[in-house]
């Protein structure tokens, strides 16, 4: 009798299993625009333990650091009920070779063996001379709003 109930509580418990597992998300993250060589970062975040990173090709970029690598993980209980997240992050500093519109192809991550593609990036790479300019008329107007 114990058995039995052992068993079917097994059981009942494996089959429930994959309804808890939470569907993964792995994606891609840099800014829209960036200054021409000046570093930005490109962030690829994956909510599961993750390995086997693959990034494409960056031809128009020259990575000067990276890949860095963190994890985080929180578990809480409310009412009874327990709820987990993870996080698992992967960060690179790009910098850009020329002007024009470039188009990061997606990266790809393995998961509990399963390959998981992120989405892709369009970044803008604008001229040096532009933000230098306007990063002192913006400097020049928050200088005079606190006085």
């Amino acid at each position: 009798m114990m058995k039995n109930r052992l068993f079917t509580w097994i059981v009942l418990t494996l089959a429930a299993m994959p309804l808890m597992a939470e569907d993964v998300s792995f994606t891609a993250s840099a800014p829209s625009s960036v200054i021409l060589d000046k570093p930005f970062q490109v962030v690829y975040t994956v909510n599961a333990s993750a390995k086997d990173l693959r990034v494409p090709e960056w031809v128009d970029f020259d990575v000067l650091a990276g890949p860095f690598e963190s994890r985080s993980s929180s578990t809480q209980w409310i009412n009874g009920k327990r709820t987990s997240s993870m996080s698992h992050t992967f960060t690179y500093t790009l910098m850009a070779k020329k002007e024009g519109t470039f188009t990061l192809a997606p990266a790809t991550v393995i998961v509990k063996g399963d390959k998981i593609v992120s989405n892709g990036l369009k970044i803008k790479v604008l001229p040096a001379d532009n933000s230098q300019n306007s990063g002192n008329q913006a400097s020049a107007q928050e200088e005079t709003s606190t006085e």
